[in-house]
């Protein structure tokens, strides 16, 4: 473990502007300079749609259009549930979905009503709304 430990670790980084970060802390803040400017920067310009495309392509007919904002039902999301494979998805806690899938008969109606209230309010319940950025050595 102490070996993949040492191994799993970025002890210089290439800066933008040209420099190198070699210690940790230099490491960690030009990290976390990147993604901020990354994730905390809007576009100065925005593209339009132009109008004309849209009305090219193929077009869902107006029950299908009826079918994509219908409410999503309990059933739907137990099914869901039980649709991905065990070792799909694991969460911020390390559990993958056989976990979940495994707990439904006590947890089940729990993780349906935070699901459909998803789909409610379009809020995400807060424990389980969490990103994970991972950086992979190249």
């Amino acid at each position: 473990m102490k070996n993949r430990t040492a191994h799993n670790q970025i002890r210089r980084l290439n800066t933008v502007d040209g420099n190198i970060a070699q210690n940790e802390k230099e490491v960690e803040i030009e990290i976390v300079k990147f993604y901020q400017k990354l994730l905390g920067t809007a576009a100065e310009e925005l593209q339009t749609v132009q109008v004309d495309v849209p009305n090219e392509g193929n077009k869902l007919t107006r029950e299908q259009q009826l079918k994509m904002i219908e409410a999503v039902s309990r059933d739907e999301v137990n099914n869901a549930m039980k649709d991905i494979d065990g070792q799909k998805a694991p969460g911020c806690d390390g559990f993958n979905s056989y976990f979940f899938k495994e707990s439904l008969k006590v947890v089940g109606d729990e993780i349906t009503d935070v699901v459909l209230e998803f789909f409610h309010t379009g809020n995400m319940f807060n424990p389980i709304n969490c990103t994970s950025v991972t950086l992979v050595p190249q």
